[in-house]
């Protein structure tokens, strides 16, 4: 048989052009352009009568036009019948594609398939003069049209609740066969798993298996064997089981819904095909101690069913354990332990009603509980929802959940009258008032009054006597009743006064008894004695003169407590004591001074006003001296002072006063030399003489020693 011819290409793929790879089943061949010509006929391919393939290249170059022949009558020669297809490389290294079928026709055995390619148009045939591109030639194995494979379903096997091992026989009929097992509730199946051994191959029967997990308990099954290969498909015969009966499937999952007291238990439940009963467990420990039933139950089917369960009355802030349950004909199912805290939520606090009330006392109730937070107990109460006044709760602080009696004792009410309170919790979660309630103080009579204690002997003008009484029971109010002139100064409608006597007030009765809302107490009486206050007089110089001692002023005798006072201008120098009723005074400085006094007479009653006697203080008189301050010695000076006094008297140093004395002149003849004075006191027209002299500074001048022979002046200015 004559060989197969080739193209011919007049440039070949020198410059990238042709095929750079060639893929068919187990061909894969990467071709590197060493000639226009490759023969890969070494390379070998197997392909069935009647199915279908799929061709891929590359090219080295772009626009790239590829034809693939096979000589299906294996005449050696690629008739025109025998391209299987084409495909244009329109870019290089990229992947092309052709699909074919081989033909019924085709004889089967070893032939050949050639590749060939030209630059912008298709080759000419199979064995064309080309230009640029390149031909490659391999074999392939054309194998006669495949036989179906035989089928068996067999018995399942190691059938659980869930699982299950599906069986079957094959035999390959020489084809490689992939098998499968068809699974479900009918005879549609639905599922599909693969057999452990598949593909099978040759020609001998072979058993295969195959893992179904994921069943429903309990359920019918219907299930076959299925073979595929390129002769065709087998179906096994339909064969069922039924899974075991199973406990349920539980799953607790997160709780919502949660609050200080309730919450919503979460979970799903899979019945496994037996109806089962949910609930769920909760408590403060994995030992839970609660238990409440699910919604819904019972749960049917093998479907997953989200189940809940609503709590209530749960403690506030407080850590739940829970878990759901599930219960059918196999058995009990416990899931998984999860815990949530409920929130923190005030007090709850609830004002009861008042207790133990009197005329001016009652007793507040309430109850509170904490709801697990330290709280803080009180009791607001007033006269209007307004409350005004706060007192602290018996126990003051609470902690834990249970509902606990709180109370409040108040004293010092006003008797007959309705006061407001409630009771007020207060935690870290925020404040809760309780409802406001009223309650009415008792009215009664007043009792009647005990001794009044205070001074029975007081003084006109008398102030701050302080007069009481012991408290007077069930009285809103006192009622006292003073001696014509006394007047209440603190105190009034207390039952303790404080009382001044002005002058004048008068002796009798004092008197006090107890207002009471619904009658007045009898009255308690004391007899006050009013004593006339002291008057004291003083008596004493009505003039005097500065520095002047032995000033007396005198007031009554036989008296005690004598309070004296002096001007800022005297001195005393003696009595002026409290056991004294004389002050003896030197004045100091001139004006008008004045003497007080003020004493307890026998009564023990001081004056109204102290006594106050003033003296005209004059002042002393302030001489001058006029004449000579630098005389000569032995002449005579005249030196003169104010007239119209009395009383003067003149001294000198270092001289004679030789006329005047007792006058307001003088005559002075100075005998020695040097700094002398002169100086003159006096009275006058007040009585007041200057108790310091005053004195004029002189200077002598010596005079001339006079001879026998001397004649004429002897000092100037003599």
């Amino acid at each position: 048989m004559a060989q197969y011819c080739l193209p011919t290409y007049a440039t070949g793929c020198t410059y990238g052009d042709g095929l750079t790879l060639f893929q068919l089943g187990t061909i894969n061949q990467s071709i590197t352009c060493t000639a226009s010509y490759h023969d890969f006929t070494a390379s070998s391919t197997n392909l069935t009568i009647g199915n279908g393939y799929t061709i891929t290249v590359q090219s080295g170059y772009s626009s790239t036009y590829v034809n693939v022949y096979i000589d299906y009558n294996h005449n050696n020669t690629f008739d025109g019948t025998e391209l299987i297809g084409q495909v244009i490389c329109t870019a290089s290294a990229t992947n092309y594609t052709i699909n074919f079928t081989v033909p019924g026709t085709a004889l089967s055995g070893s032939t050949r398939i050639r590749a060939l390619t030209e630059w912008l148009g298709y080759p000419t045939g199979p064995c064309g003069a080309e230009s640029y591109g390149n031909c490659e030639d391999f074999s392939v194995n054309l194998l006669g049209a495949a036989t179906p494979p035989t089928v068996n379903t067999t018995a399942a096997t190691a059938i659980t609740a869930t699982t299950a091992t599906l069986n079957g026989t094959v035999n390959a009929n020489g084809s490689s066969t992939t098998v499968t097992f068809q699974y479900g509730l009918t005879v549609a199946y639905g599922s599909t798993i693969t057999a452990a051994q598949s593909p099978v191959t040759g020609a001998t029967l072979t058993s295969v298996t195959g893992a179904a997990a994921g069943l429903s308990p309990n359920t019918l099954y219907h299930y076959r064997c299925v073979g595929v290969n390129a002769g065709g498909t087998t179906n096994g015969g339909d064969m069922t089981f039924t899974t075991l009966t199973a406990a349920p499937t539980m799953v607790t999952s997160a709780a919502t819904a949660i609050t200080g007291t309730t919450a919503t238990f979460n979970g799903t439940a899979n019945a496994n095909n037996n109806s089962t009963t949910v609930s769920f467990d909760f408590g403060p420990t994995i030992a839970y101690g609660s238990g409440i039933a699910g919604i819904p139950s019972p749960v049917t089917g093998s479907s997953v069913t989200p189940i809940t369960g609503p709590v209530t009355g749960l403690l506030p802030n407080t850590l739940y354990h829970f878990r759901c349950n599930g219960i059918n004909v196999v058995g009990p199912t416990y899931g998984n332990d999860m815990t949530f805290t409920t929130l923190q939520i005030p007090p709850t606090v609830t004002t009861t009603a008042a207790t133990g009330v009197t005329a001016t006392t009652a007793t507040m109730n309430g109850t509170v509980n904490a709801n697990n937070l330290s709280t803080n107990v009180f009791f607001d109460y007033g006269l209007t929802v307004a409350y005004g006044s706060t007192v602290a709760g018996v126990p003051p602080t609470l902690t834990g959940t249970t509902l606990t009696n709180v109370s409040a004792n108040l004293t010092g009410l006003t008797t007959n009258t309705t006061y407001h309170f409630r009771v007020r919790g207060v935690s870290s979660a925020g404040t809760t008032n309780g409802s406001d309630m009223t309650f009415t103080t008792v009215c009664n009579t007043a009792g009647s009054a005990g001794a009044i204690t205070g001074a029975t002997q007081v003084c006109n003008g008398g102030t701050g006597y302080v007069y009481s009484v012991p408290a007077i029971a069930n009285a809103n109010s006192y009622a006292w009743t003073l001696p014509f002139g006394a007047i209440v100064t603190a105190g009034a409608n207390t039952n303790s006064i404080t009382v001044n006597y002005p002058n004048p007030s008068f002796s009798g009765n004092m008197a006090v008894y107890g207002i009471g809302c619904s009658g007045n107490g009898s009255p308690s009486f004391l007899v006050v004695n009013v004593n006339a206050a002291a008057t004291p007089t003083l008596t004493g110089p009505s003039s005097t003169c500065v520095g002047s001692t032995g000033n007396v002023y005198t007031t009554q005798a036989g008296n005690t407590n004598y309070v004296w006072s002096v001007s800022a201008g005297g001195v005393v120098t003696a009595g002026g004591g409290a056991a004294n009723n004389t002050v003896t005074v030197t004045w100091t400085t001139a004006g008008s001074q004045c003497v007080t006094v003020n004493y307890n007479n026998a009564a023990g009653c001081t004056g109204v006003s102290p006594a106050t006697y003033c003296t005209t203080v004059n002042p002393s008189p302030v001489p001058t001296i006029a004449g000579n301050n630098s005389p000569c010695t032995a002449l005579t000076n005249v030196y003169t002072t104010q007239t119209g006094m009395t009383g003067y008297s003149w001294t000198c140093t270092g001289g004679s006063i030789t006329a005047g004395q007792g006058t307001s002149s003088v005559t002075v003849v100075w005998n020695t030399s040097g700094a002398q004075t002169v100086c003159v006191t006096y009275t006058n027209a007040n009585g007041c003489s200057n108790s310091v002299p005053v004195y004029d500074s002189v200077t002598v001048i010596q005079g001339p020693t006079l001879n026998n022979n001397d004649t004429g002046l002897i000092c100037v200015r003599s």
